[in-house]
């Protein structure tokens, strides 16, 4: 019931069909489910619908050493605000240096997870895989690094605007979408959320996005 709800959630037809194709892939393993929505032209915009703005405040989740925000930053010719959130403390010392090293007086780093509720958890990690499989909470990889957890209503809460929240944050885009539930219901900004982390997503972040706010419209694809 809540796969066919998420579904008829979905904004036009061509996210519908990349939704459906993208789930048969999740559930089958066969990638040649997979074709792509050719209005996702640019990664985290989507044509004539989504697409970043200069003077846009963006709330980055997920930042890891810069990459997203250097893409918004060429994108948008500097004219942005990027406050760029990173757990892991590798990537967030090279996020630092990144930003000295480019003069980028347009972001802000932030050392920290985001989640449902403030306290701490531990990123949990294996030195063979370069660092980038990180999981929270649970215990997965023989290396753990605890960490702050936020909620962006608490950290961002009293912007007088934000734009576009960027969340790729292995798994735990759920309840950082709960602990923004103000944000989306008083700012509603451009949301661009990944999906792909537990095959529950799929249903769970279009029915969770559309009760915070129900004038939201949903679209899925990725470039």
């Amino acid at each position: 019931s809540k796969i066919k709800e998420a579904y008829s959630l979905l904004a036009d037809q061509a996210s519908k069909e990349y939704w459906e194709n993208s789930l048969m892939m999740r559930i089958t393993r066969q990638p040649l489910y997979i074709k792509p929505n050719e209005n996702a032209v640019v990664t985290g915009e989507y044509k004539n619908v989504l697409e970043l703005e200069k003077g846009d405040i963006i709330i980055d989740c997920g930042a890891y050493i810069g990459d997203t925000a250097e893409n918004y930053i060429r994108r948008l010719l500097g004219d942005c605000f990027i406050y760029a959130i990173e757990p892991f403390g590798d990537s967030f010392a090279k996020l630092e240096e990144n930003i000295k090293k480019n003069n980028w007086k347009s972001v802000k780093a932030y050392h920290c997870a985001v989640g449902g509720s403030e306290g701490k958890t531990e990123l949990h990690y294996s030195e063979d895989d370069f660092k980038m499989g990180i999981t929270v909470g649970k215990v997965a990889g023989s290396c753990t690094e605890e960490v702050e957890v936020q909620t962006l209503d608490k950290l961002f809460g009293e912007l007088p605007k934000i734009d576009y929240i960027k969340m790729d944050i292995e798994g735990q885009e759920v309840p950082a979408l709960r602990g923004a539930a103000e944000i989306l219901k008083h700012k509603a900004p451009k949301l661009m959320i990944s999906g792909y982390h537990k095959v529950s997503d799929f249903w769970e972040i279009p029915i969770l996005v559309k009760e915070m706010n129900p004038k939201y419209k949903i679209y899925v694809g990725h470039a």
